[in-house]
């Protein structure tokens, strides 16, 4: 599956603020806490690519502010990535310095990409379809190549970590979580909740169990 490249004609800057009307729109419980990540996260839409190709999210540049390096090249996919990025951003300003394993910090970057969708789809419905082409391809990806890789390595304890193998587990949570109450989108941010927590006793995460063990 493809990702569409048309241009959209959007700054950064205004789908950062896209998504926060989404999360106030879509969660208003949720409102005061995505205001609060947006006026506190310090946000790069132009760094540099030689340095920091990808996006990312650091925890603290101090006084408690979230850092965010996203570059924008003027396609649906802008979106996606920044509200993957202030997903990550919201969790950090929520969950405190406790800090959160990384399986539940890209869940909570997925909500945020689950309820950006969501809002955007009321607001423009065809940026919404293009950005679900986007979600879409990414999805396959996380559920597929990186899926089978998680597989193999735990039938292999020797292998290094790559921390790839915590999307896939990140893309099946967020999907059952996503049409989950307040309250447990507010747990999911404010890390009250481990991974086995947010499952079913004996549920299975493209097919990995919650003692760890892989389906056969």
């Amino acid at each position: 599956m493809t990702r569409p490249r048309d241009p959209i004609g959007q700054s950064g800057s205004a789908l950062w603020n896209m998504v926060l009307r989404a999360w106030c729109t879509r969660h208003p419980p949720l409102a005061s806490l995505a205001r609060e990540t947006a006026a506190r996260t310090v946000l790069e839409l132009a760094p540099d690519m030689t340095r920091h190709p990808r996006p990312f999210t650091l925890h603290d540049i101090g006084g408690g502010r979230p850092y965010v390096s996203c570059a924008c090249d003027g396609t649906p996919a802008d979106l996606i990535r920044l509200a993957h990025e202030f997903g990550h951003a919201m969790q950090v300003i929520a969950s405190g310095p406790a800090g959160m394993p990384p399986a539940l910090r890209e869940t909570c970057a997925y909500l945020s990409e689950a309820v950006t969708v969501r809002g955007v789809r009321a607001e423009d419905p065809g940026l919404a379809a293009l950005i679900g082409q986007v979600r879409a391809a990414e999805a396959a990806q996380d559920l597929g190549s990186r899926a089978s890789r998680l597989r193999q390595a735990l039938a292999d304890p020797d292998r290094p970590y790559d921390y790839d193998w915590n999307y896939p587990v990140a893309r099946i949570l967020s999907e059952r979580l996503s049409a989950g109450g307040e309250a447990v989108l507010h747990g999911v941010f404010h890390g009250r909740y481990g991974v086995p927590d947010l499952l079913d006793q004996g549920a299975t995460v493209v097919g990995i169990r919650t003692d760890n063990q892989a389906d056969p």
